[in-house]
């Protein structure tokens, strides 16, 4: 007797899926996991070519939006190739499941993934630029327009097409557009009366303006929206989440006291809210690593092995970084954390070990991945061996741009950096004796008085010929200690090739 069909559960939740049952789908965690005290795993992002549009707008009206054959296309471009892979090694469910939700039934959400997907098809992995692009351009201008013209939207609904705002100045490099998005995100939020399901996303977001020259007082605090680690930590994603508050409060903290610590203001004793801050936030780190330690008794070897759970803890180790250095002016202080230094580079390593078994990392990514985290490391760590190594390492597992953390550029003035202030020329044959420990690089440290403080760029690029190869170059100012403890600007330029 044949045996009476089912049908098989095929989208949802991880634990969903594995329970073969039918998932609600609610964005980051199902409720129906929550209900029966379950831990969700949250959402894997569908294979590269996977999507059909049935399957994509299985929860949608019937009757789609017009689109003509090029949306069409951009639309697919997007769910299958540029959704998956913009949040980098972490859970990409926002981009391929709330966006998709979203996309269909908001026009100007609609309007804003069309330019990014054009953006994103047309964004140079070797240039970290996009071109004039008419359809993308149009899009975007459409997307603004819905946006003004909406009659009271959902705060949500705002949120979403504010974060996809971000991520389409993200790909044209325009920083100051940027910043202004997420300020006005940060803003709605901080201004909506119940707490909204993209308050962590937000709360990512708001470390990127404090990079890049944001004024503080412009960025408003996400405190009171922050997940609070509660015991041991039920997903990647919780962790994530929770993390995210401590470093943007870490990173808050270290623009409110650089010009201190550089050498710029004269030297006073910090405040005492910044005292206060800084032995909350080492507890709260403490307490982070240990959750998330526990958390990790509960998977496997090669689960904590995965470059998500490895970001993590890279970005926890240069949080602690941050936070226990940031009240203390120089830089001499960064010598006493090589053992740290040491573990960020042995826990990068396994990352690209196990990325080397995956996909190659993305053009583009729209969270912070390892570019940052790696180039501080180059900058503050002033042992030659690990230095060199963690500019090795952003090479293998850098997305050329994050948000707006543009490798390339990253990779020139970190080599410019440890080429000052070793008095040497980084060559292959130098970087080659090192990493096979011919030179282990660890005999001395750079005085004081030849440490790089810090580095500004000045806005555009001068473009250049070279032998027929088009160059582009931009000017760098380095801060560097003069006569008398202060601190002078060393101007030169850096180029790149377009």
């Amino acid at each position: 007797m044949a045996r009476k069909g089912s049908s098989k559960v095929k989208t949802g939740c991880t634990t969903c899926k594995i329970r073969k049952v039918k998932c609600d789908e609610t964005w980051p965690q199902c409720l129906r996991c929550k209900k029966t005290g379950r831990t969700c795993d949250g959402y894997r992002a569908p294979p590269t070519g996977s999507l059909s549009w049935d399957v994509l707008l299985r929860r949608q009206p019937s009757v789609a939006p017009a689109c003509d054959v090029a949306e069409l296309r951009s639309l697919a471009f997007f769910h299958q190739v540029v959704a998956p892979v913009l949040s980098g090694p972490f859970d990409a469910s926002f981009w391929t499941h709330l966006v998709a939700q979203v996309t269909h039934h908001e026009p100007a959400a609609r309007h804003a993934v069309l330019a990014i997907s054009s953006f994103f098809e047309d964004f140079s992995a070797a240039t970290c630029r996009t071109s004039d692009n008419p359809f993308a351009i149009g899009h975007y201008n459409q997307a603004i327009k819905r946006v003004v013209t909406s009659q009271a939207p959902d705060v949500d609904t705002v949120l979403v097409v504010c974060i996809l705002f971000i991520c389409i100045e993200f790909l044209r490099g325009d920083q100051e557009a940027a910043i202004n998005h997420a300020r006005h995100g940060i803003r709605v939020l901080g201004a909506a009366r119940a707490d909204s399901k993209l308050a962590a996303v937000f709360c990512h977001i708001s470390i990127f303006p404090l990079f890049f020259g944001g004024a503080i007082a412009d960025v408003p605090s996400l405190t009171d929206h922050a997940p609070k680690v509660t015991g041991t930590f039920q997903s990647i994603i919780e962790a994530q989440h929770s993390l995210d508050a401590y470093a943007t409060r870490a990173v808050r903290l270290v623009r409110m006291n650089e010009n201190f610590q550089i050498g710029i203001e004269p030297q006073e004793d910090p405040s005492a809210f910044m005292m206060d801050e800084q032995r909350e936030l080492e507890v709260a780190f403490e307490e982070w690593g240990k959750s998330f330690a526990r958390f990790q008794t509960t998977r496997s070897l090669e689960t904590n092995k995965d470059p998500a759970s490895l970001a993590l803890k890279i970005r926890w180790s240069v949080g602690k970084i941050w936070v226990r250095s940031c009240l203390t002016r120089g830089e001499m202080i960064y010598d006493g954390f090589q053992p740290e230094f040491e573990s960020i580079i042995n826990m990068a390593r396994c990352a690209l070990a196990n990325m080397k078994t995956q996909a190659a990392p993305a053009k583009f990514m729209f969270d912070m991945g390892f570019s940052p985290l790696l180039h501080f490391v180059v900058l503050k760590c002033r042992c030659l061996r690990l230095r060199v190594a963690a500019q090795s390492l952003m090479e293998g597992l850098s997305c050329p741009r994050e948000s707006l953390w543009n490798a390339i550029t990253m990779l020139v003035i970190g080599k410019r950096v440890i080429e000052i202030e070793h008095e040497m020329e980084l060559t292959p044959e130098t970087i080659g004796a090192l990493e096979n420990g011919l030179d282990t690089g660890d005999a001395e440290l750079p005085a004081d008085e030849v440490r790089v403080r810090g580095y500004f760029l000045d806005d555009g690029y001068e473009v250049l010929d070279s032998d027929g190869v088009a160059m582009r170059r931009r000017c760098m100012s380095l801060l560097r200690l003069g006569p008398g403890d202060t601190i002078e600007t060393q101007r030169e330029w850096i180029t790149v090739r377009t």
